[in-house]
């Protein structure tokens, strides 16, 4: 458990199946689309599918929980002219059950307080706090407080995304990731607010302003706030069932794990795990673990000067010669030589 500011961050928490299937209050909330081809508009204001369901049109009040479906998945009408639909969150003592989408989302909270479930994290919210969520993570939000919460969350669009930055879907990002500074979160910060304000604000230069401000977030997050890596197959192919397994594994790899251990906790037999895990995953457990603190300490090579030993340690690895050797079978060279080849291309660059 750590603090960031006023708030709580309490790792180690993994899903169980009856949080996911668990259907919460509606949260409604404001949210904007263009019309599509496809659709029209009723002449109350809202809209129709071609096969009878409702769309959100602009400046109406919907249930959000509606646009989740039976797989989690929440079908977001992103605007044309922008790479992210913005929601402006007003409401009182309701939550937005498990769910998720192929964009980058952050959600930044005003007033009240919320607990954010992620994949296998806690986070809990106060005024203030910015909150990221890596594309396709399963999350849900459920407020603490009786009372008002005011918030604003903002989803990107990855359709429009990966065509300026390929495989952005396949990051995973934490706003107290090591590579970002105090500063780094306080200008993130100030960007979500900002873009909240300039979505509220009237005029014809207001979608120039805004797009700036979203390119600067995408940019923001992707350079400063990545922690690791994504296999989006996982819920592409529909294989997502095992996402709340993947994202327990990605929260406790520097912990000594077996197949045996996840296998139980999940409530399979060790052989029916192993199994479907490498359908999932395409590749065994031991491999996925293996590959997973390979790459935690690649970073802490290449980016710090703690010493071996310690990321050793801090990765997952039982001892110094087993992640010797599969750092070397994974990047040609010993962990030793692959710090001071990084060190002497940063001096070159």
């Amino acid at each position: 458990m750590y603090y960031y500011g006023n708030t709580k961050i309490t790792s180690h928490y993994a899903f169980s199946a009856s949080r996911i299937v668990d259907i919460m209050p509606t949260m409604s909330c404001r949210r904007r689309h263009s019309d599509n081809e496809g659709r029209r508009r009723h002449g109350n204001g809202e809209g129709i599918r071609d096969d009878g369901s409702p769309t959100m049109t602009d400046d109406h009040d919907y249930p959000y929980n509606r646009v989740i479906t039976d797989d989690y998945l929440e079908e977001n009408i992103y605007p044309e002219d922008s790479p992210a639909l913005i929601l402006m969150h007003n409401v009182r003592g309701e939550s937005v059950r498990p769910h998720w989408h192929r964009g980058l989302e952050l959600s930044h909270c005003f007033a009240g307080t919320a607990t954010w479930t992620i994949d296998s994290s806690i986070i809990e919210t106060a005024p203030g706090h910015t909150t990221l969520i890596s594309p396709y993570a399963i999350h849900e939000a459920k407020l603490t407080d009786v009372g008002y919460y005011s918030g604003v969350s903002i989803t990107f669009n990855n359709d429009i995304v990966e065509k300026s930055y390929p495989y952005a879907d396949r990051n995973l990002v934490d706003f107290m990731s090591p590579t970002a500074t105090d500063d780094d979160r306080q200008r993130l910060t100030d960007l979500v607010i900002k873009a909240a304000q300039w979505h509220e604000r009237p005029g014809t230069l207001k979608t120039l302003q805004l797009n700036a401000i979203l390119y600067e977030i995408l940019y923001l997050v992707y350079s400063k706030f990545v922690v690791g890596v994504r296999r989006p197959e996982l819920v592409r192919n529909g294989r997502h069932v095992f996402i709340q397994v993947v994202g327990f594994i990605e929260s406790h790899y520097a912990e000594p794990l077996t197949a045996q251990d996840v296998a139980a906790r999940f409530g399979y037999s060790r052989e029916h795990f192993s199994r479907l895990f490498k359908e999932a995953t395409g590749m065994g457990f031991k491999q996925f673990v293996t590959r997973l603190r390979l790459q935690d300490a690649e970073r802490r090579i290449a980016r710090s000067t703690v010493p071996i030993a310690e990321v050793v340690r801090s990765s997952g690895f039982a001892d110094s010669r087993s992640m010797c050797a599969a750092f070397e079978r994974a990047y040609g060279m010993t962990p030793s030589a692959y710090r001071r080849a990084q060190r002497a291309e940063q001096r070159q660059g």
